[in-house]
């Protein structure tokens, strides 16, 4: 599927929405569905909580993970068909295309799932929006990633962001990047976004609110919306 790339969109107003798609989007986390299903809750737990703690990588707990889901494709996704995204999504999606604000999907999950989801959610024309994720090879041995980059994230999320801050920047335009997300594969992203949105109770305002790291907490999309209309009067006035 050919997905037109958001950096090339025309934006006037300079901003850059990203997010996550696991518990961010979707109110919770499809990867975490199924590995808790076929690996066991407890120890996913422990794994997230030695990322957070830097005692492993994002990478090496999707290869463990991920690995022990002997699935196939049909059985996963009839247990992920009653997961619901965010009830602002659709109309922050629709603030962003009425004014030409590119949106990005980045995420540390398999783009099969986020492109089923949004295929579902906002039907076969999701044109404009930019899903950089990771793949797979969904064996019912167990699944193997194919990851996005090689950093130990899987996909670092802070390059891409930053990718796109060249991009702006090599074409004289402005760039503000908003990010909104809610876990650990977050981490490194909050630390490259303009303006952070950490979903309430996660992972990721625990981590931002451990370092200091400036951030909005959010409910749900509602608050993302709300920031960019005040954004685009501010920039109206100036």
């Amino acid at each position: 599927m050919v997905l037109e790339p958001a950096s090339t969109a025309v934006n006037k107003h300079g901003i850059h929405v990203f997010s996550d798609f696991d518990g961010t989007i979707t109110l919770a986390d499809t990867g975490v569905i199924l590995i808790d299903h076929c690996v066991g809750r407890e120890r996913r737990r422990q794994m997230d909580l030695d990322v957070l703690n830097g005692k492993t990588s994002f990478r090496e707990l999707c290869v463990q993970l991920w690995g022990g889901v002997n699935l196939d494709w049909d059985q996963a996704i009839q247990m992920l068909e009653d997961v619901q995204v965010d009830p602002h999504f659709g109309k922050c999606l629709e603030r962003c295309r009425a004014h030409d604000i590119p949106f990005t999907v980045l995420s540390c999950g398999l783009r099969a799932l986020i492109e089923w989801y949004l295929k579902r959610e906002i039907g076969s024309d999701f044109h404009g929006i930019e899903v950089l994720a990771n793949e797979a090879d969904y064996n019912p041995a167990g699944w193997t990633c194919t990851f996005h980059d090689a950093s130990p994230h899987g996909h670092d999320k802070a390059v891409s962001i930053r990718r796109a801050r060249e991009a702006a920047k090599a074409n004289s335009q402005p760039f503000l990047a908003i990010f909104l997300g809610d876990g650990i594969s977050d981490l490194s992203a909050a630390m490259e976004a303009d303006i952070l949105f950490a979903r309430r109770g996660r992972d990721l305002e625990t981590y931002c609110t451990r370092e200091g790291i400036d951030h909005i907490a959010f409910d749900t999309f509602d608050t993302a919306i709300a920031e960019i209309e005040k954004l685009q009067q501010q920039q109206q006035q100036q």
